[in-house]
C-alpha cells in the first residue's frame, strides 16, 4: 500500500511540474509579445512625431507629442495590467494544483489505511 502512496504522490508532482512549465512558458510567451507592442508602439509613435517635425509647424508638434505621450502611457499601463492579471491567473493555478494534490495525497492515505485495516480471509481450496 505505500508503494500505491509513493506512486500517486509521484505522479501528482510530475503532473504539478508539467503545469507550472506550462504556466511559465505561457507567462513568457505573453510578456515577449507584450515587449514587442511596445517596442513597436514606441517606434511608430517616434516615427509619427519625426512626419510631424518636418511637415508642420510647432504647435502641431506640440499636439502630436501630447497625443504620442497619452498613447504610450495608455499602452504601458496597459501591459502593466496584463502583466498583473497573467501573475494572478498563475498564482490561482498553482494554489488550485496544490489544493488537488493535497486533497488526492489524503484521500489516498486515507483509503490505504481503510484498506489495511480490513480483515484477511485466506480461503484454501482443496483440490482433492
Amino acid at each position: 500500500m505505500v508503494v500505491v502512496v509513493v506512486i500517486v504522490v509521484v505522479v501528482t508532482l510530475i503532473v504539478v511540474v508539467v503545469v507550472v512549465v506550462v504556466v511559465v512558458v505561457v507567462v513568457v510567451v505573453v510578456v515577449v509579445v507584450i515587449v514587442v507592442v511596445v517596442v513597436v508602439a514606441v517606434e511608430v509613435a517616434t516615427v509619427v512625431v519625426v512626419v510631424v517635425v518636418v511637415a508642420s509647424a510647432a504647435v502641431v508638434v506640440v499636439a502630436e507629442l501630447v497625443v504620442v505621450v497619452v498613447v504610450v502611457v495608455v499602452v504601458v499601463v496597459v501591459v502593466v495590467v496584463v502583466i498583473v492579471v497573467v501573475v494572478v491567473v498563475v498564482v490561482v493555478i498553482v494554489v488550485v494544483v496544490a489544493v488537488v494534490v493535497v486533497v488526492v495525497v489524503v484521500v489516498v492515505v486515507v483509503v490505504v489505511a481503510y484498506l489495511q485495516s480490513l480483515p484477511v480471509v485466506m480461503v484454501v481450496v482443496d483440490l482433492e
